[in-house]
């Protein structure tokens, strides 16, 4: 049923806006799938170097930065144009990727920091790009094609999954690090082919009011709901980070274990940690996907 709709809705699309909508689900399935990749990276190298108590820690370091980097990305969106802005973003975080393959590469160890870009890019470059596909449709249009766009994200997430996996099979993490900050790249040519594809349309008139300034915490606190939802966000934050600390610890000892024993099948620890992040990923992706549909 859910798949019959996304049809009828894919055949409203008007033609002119059908290039757009693909070259954004390719895009946004580029963007998904590297993140997949490098976050399975990421677990590999973290729970090898430095354990899953590090990791729990290491989150709560992320937060800490991502407010302090928020700020300076606000004030860098207030200085640039909107595709210098993001073609800046994604150029910083692809040079920035091979400088940490590069490390990685020569002996350093680089869990810990390569953790916290990772979680910084999770924020920035995907938020980045909903905020771009936004930008280019007023509410009807968007209305219509953001469900393709989306099945784009959705693959993206799962077949960067199942790419991980197979390649930590035969390569080491950092060359898969090359691979990643090479696709992130490839993001750079399609905004600015998106941009004068879309623009080169005609456009619907915006008449959006603009934002009020308004105080976060006082408004969650003045309304019972948003309290609640603010509760039940940090419960399932506090399960989360419980669980990931008990798996994290079960996956990175029995990688050990396996080393240990010669029962590893030429793979080292990182590339088992990756194999089995790897695996819990696509299959989340999958059941996601699943339950969507």
């Amino acid at each position: 049923m859910a798949r019959t709709t996304l049809l009828h809705r894919l055949r409203a699309i008007p033609r002119e806006e059908v290039r757009t909508t693909i070259a954004l689900a390719v895009y946004v399935f580029i963007l998904l799938s590297s993140y997949y990749i490098l976050k399975t990276v990421r677990e590999a190298l973290i729970l090898a170097e430095n354990g899953a108590a590090v990791k729990v820690y290491a989150g709560a370091v992320q937060a800490a930065v991502l407010i302090g980097v928020v700020p300076l990305y606000s004030a860098l969106a207030n200085r640039l144009p909107r595709v210098r802005l993001i073609t800046a973003v994604l150029g910083f975080f692809a040079i920035v990727l091979v400088a940490f393959a590069v490390a990685g590469q020569f002996g350093v160890r680089i869990g810990v920091p390569f953790f916290l870009w990772i979680g910084v890019f999770n924020v920035f470059v995907i938020a980045q790009f909903w905020s771009f596909a936004a930008d280019l449709f007023c509410e009807e249009d968007g209305l219509r094609v953001f469900p393709f766009i989306g099945v784009g994200a959705t693959l993206g997430g799962w077949v960067g999954s199942v790419a991980a996996k197979h390649m930590l099979s035969g390569w080491d993490p950092y060359t898969i690090v090359w691979l990643a900050g090479a696709s992130l790249a490839a993001c750079i040519p399609l905004t600015y082919l998106i941009s004068r594809q879309r623009w080169m349309q005609p456009q619907h008139e915006k008449t959006k009011a603009p934002l009020a300034s308004i105080d976060g915490l006082r408004l969650i606190f003045s309304d019972r709901y948003l309290r609640l939802i603010a509760a039940v966000v940090v419960l399932l934050n506090i399960c989360s980070t419980t669980g990931e600390y008990i798996f994290g610890s079960i996956v990175a000892d029995h990688a050990k274990a396996l080393v240990a024993a010669g029962q590893n099948q030429g793979l080292t620890e990182k590339q088992i940690i990756g194999s089995t992040y790897a695996g819990m990923f696509s299959w989340v992706n999958a059941l996601l996907d699943s339950c969507s549909s």
